[in-house]
């Protein structure tokens, strides 16, 4: 059952087809392309340095570990100038600029110059990722932004199992160079699709008030970013899963090599194992996962993933590491699904690349610190690795349900569209700011109320609680319920309810929102407040058959659920025990709506 809860079940997500344009497709196949080049080196790389240039295995994982390094450090700044420079040229520029510092790499073999070529390598490579990133945030609708992060994940999985497969099978990765330049020219040529596909639409991001967050100035940019809470907790869970995933470059190619003869080759298919499960299940298990609780999923995912590298890593066979890769593979579903969907409504609109820079930093420190410490800890306390990783996950699920938490109350008390109180000048209320209080929710009149916040009115605190509708039923009682209604499409801007009609129809929005509308004092209508998806609407008709009292707009393309006076009687005849819970708890909303408002006005007469 969707809700508004902080932690509530996502709703079912919508069709490819209706989330993809032309645009965002390419954005797919190039981001791919460009996960397969950068595949085909980062795992092989320790394994290069130790056997190729004869590095210690300490040494190994540190140079292996440098582009994480840079990146973590220059990982802001990078998103700076991409949101200065725009998002294609950056794209560009960055692109080929890699291409070469790949391309000295497989040229140089001194300690020196390699480490100098992995710090520059390290601070152009997130550009690429930050800019497709934001591109698909710009691009795709308000409500599909998480589920494109998703669609990113989906295909650059394609491009891992590619990109790992061909260097270990073919190029013989980890023992020559070649690679290296076959992957300088695959990094080159994917920067023509962007350039071309986005021409003439190139330029810097900008804020609502016409500034791009660069314009600001850095300083600007840092202060923005540093105080919001949900992005710095996104950040954190990132870094926690990351951590975990990076032994997957770091200690397994390592321990695959100490213990089996073949083990640079072992490494390829391994894990493309992880990539063929996400490959094959991430969409399937994806319209299912809506059902459970974000954090609960990700908390499942995230404990299982580093479970699952105990396991190879402890037991040190062929069969049970091909079995940790399966359970990873799973694992990884879980979290990444709710991760992404999380991360692709973060940025703030015109800060995109910042944005995405600064989960890319906690990626590169992730990286960085399990390539550092990871070799390390294998070879004198294996035990303390695997058992601190599941240490590691918990912790990022605690930092996954505070930025879920730190998010919603973001998006309750975002700028709005201003609504004038009658008979008062200054028209300083927003529609979430109005939608705090419960005695505007649902409807009503305009109050002539000059400030509302969204914990208080005139100071006086009021009870800003989430009402939830048909919480005590598990989620497949719920979905019986709704199964005697039917589910609509929305079109943005088309009306749902209209004032004064005579019609008894309970609602669920599932995604998108909708728009209150009331008729002002010259006969306008004006946004009163705003819905979001879980919101239930359409009860007091429901239960009493009047008129309803306020129209109803689609202010985004929504999806709902209807149940009509005729359906619930069906439900009624039926399963007579849900349709009571279904009477009851329509009866609740309405007198907490109503207790509430009584609360605030006992306040207002107090204050």
């Amino acid at each position: 059952m969707s809700q508004p809860a902080l932690d509530a079940p996502r709703p079912v997500a919508p069709r490819m087809s209706e989330v993809l344009n032309p645009k965002l497709a390419l954005l797919l196949v190039v981001d791919a392309l460009r996960v397969l080049a950068n595949y085909m080196l980062m795992p092989f790389l320790a394994i290069y340095f130790h056997v190729a240039l004869g590095f210690s295995l300490p040494l190994a994982g540190l140079l292996a570990g440098l582009p994480f390094l840079s990146g973590w450090l220059l990982g802001v700044v990078g998103g700076y100038l991409v949101d200065r420079l725009g998002l294609v040229r950056s794209y560009a520029v960055g692109g080929l600029l890699t291409a070469v510092t790949v391309a000295a790499l497989g040229l140089v073999h001194a300690f020196l110059p390699v480490a100098v070529i992995l710090i520059v390598f390290g601070a152009l490579r997130p550009v690429g990722r930050n800019a497709i990133d934001a591109l698909a945030n710009q691009n795709a609708k308000p409500e599909h932004r998480g589920l494109m992060q998703n669609y990113l994940y989906w295909m650059s999985n394609a491009g891992v199992m590619v990109g790992l497969l061909v260097a270990a099978e073919v190029l013989a990765a980890g023992h020559s160079a070649t690679p290296l330049f076959v992957v300088a020219g695959v990094l080159a040529l994917q920067v023509v699709p962007i350039y071309v596909g986005f021409a003439g639409g190139d330029h810097a991001t900008r804020d609502t008030d016409g500034q791009s967050g660069a314009d600001k100035g850095f300083g600007a940019a840092m202060a923005t970013l540093t105080s919001d809470r949900a992005l710095m907790l996104g950040a954190t869970a990132m870094l926690a899963v990351i951590l975990v995933e990076a032994q997957l470059n770091a200690t397994m190619p390592l321990d695959l090599t100490r213990h089996f003869a073949n083990g640079s080759q072992l490494l390829g298919p391994l894990l493309a194992i992880d990539s063929v499960m996400v490959l094959a299940f991430q969409p399937l298990v994806g319209r299912y996962l809506g059902r459970f609780r974000p954090t609960r999923v990700f908390l499942a995912g995230a404990v299982l993933g580093a479970a699952a590298l105990g396991l190879g890593g402890v037991a040190n066979s062929v069969g049970l590491w091909v079995a940790a890769m399966v359970l990873y593979g799973l694992g990884e579903i879980l979290w990444a699904t709710q991760l992404n969907q999380l991360l692709g409504e973060l940025p703030l609109p015109g800060r995109e690349a910042l944005y995405f820079s600064v989960v890319g930093m906690a990626q590169s420190s992730a990286m960085f610190l399990g390539l550092t410490l990871g070799p390390t800890l294998l070879r004198g306390a294996p035990d303390v690795l695997w058992g601190g990783l599941i240490v590691v996950s918990v912790a990022g699920a605690w930092a996954f349900f505070g930025s879920t938490g730190a998010l919603r109350q973001r998006q309750l008390a975002k700028p709005d569209v201003r609504v004038r109180a009658p008979g008062f000048e200054e028209p300083a209320v927003s529609a979430a700011e109005l939608a705090a209080v419960p005695m505007f929710q649902g409807g009503g009149a305009i109050l002539p109320i000059a400030r509302v916040s969204e914990t208080a009115i005139f100071g006086v605190p009021v009870n800003t609680t989430p009402i939830v509708f048909l919480e005590a039923l598990r989620p497949s009682e719920g979905d019986r319920v709704w199964s005697y209604g039917s589910t609509r499409e929305v079109a943005a801007g088309a009306m749902l309810v209209e004032a004064g009609a005579a019609e008894r129809t309970v609602y669920l929005l599932e995604a998108g929102e909708l728009d209150v509308l009331v008729s002002s004092a010259d006969g306008h209508a004006e946004r009163l407040t705003q819905m979001v998806a879980g919101s239930v609407f359409g009860e007091q008709a429901f239960l009493d058959g009047l008129p309803r009292s306020a129209s109803i707009r689609a202010g985004t393309a929504c999806r709902v659920r209807e149940l009509t006076w005729e359906g619930f009687q069906s439900l009624s005849a039926h399963e007579p025990a849900l349709a009571q819970t279904v009477l009851l708890d329509l009866a609740r909303v309405v007198s907490e709506r109503l207790r509430r408002t009584t609360e605030a006005m006992n306040r207002l007469r107090s204050a």
